[in-house]
């Protein structure tokens, strides 16, 4: 993407849609036939709230406990990413997915972690 410098880029009808969760929301609203989104309103909302709390937090703090910190630092970074994660998982317990049943959008927000 030239302008925005950045990717994933989704080019539709020639007009560009950058950013992940833009573009799968993107994807859910113009090919409703097989929905990536709930349909329940409250659902949707916590959808996203999960899906901001994986790009906010549990990425960052993913990436910098791995790769981006040593010693003193990276102990700390991973008690975050641990911490994290663990939200996530008492989110999971009694589900075989975010969507339930079905994959869908936090799970893929979730398939980068």
């Amino acid at each position: 993407n030239p302008v925005h410098k950045k990717v994933p880029v989704l080019v539709h009808n020639d007009k560009s849609i950058v950013e992940s969760q833009i573009i799968l929301e993107y994807i859910d609203e113009t090919w409703p036939g097989h929905p990536i989104m709930p349909q329940d309103p409250y659902d949707r909302a916590m959808a996203r709230f999960w899906a901001n709390f994986i790009d906010d937090k549990c990425l960052p703090s993913t990436w910098k406990a791995l790769f981006w910190t040593r010693g003193e630092e990276q102990r700390k970074a991973l008690e975050e990413a641990e911490e994290n994660l663990g939200f996530m998982e008492k989110e999971l317990e009694k589900k075989k997915l975010f969507g339930g049943e079905n994959f869908g959008f936090v799970d893929m927000v979730a398939n980068s972690i």
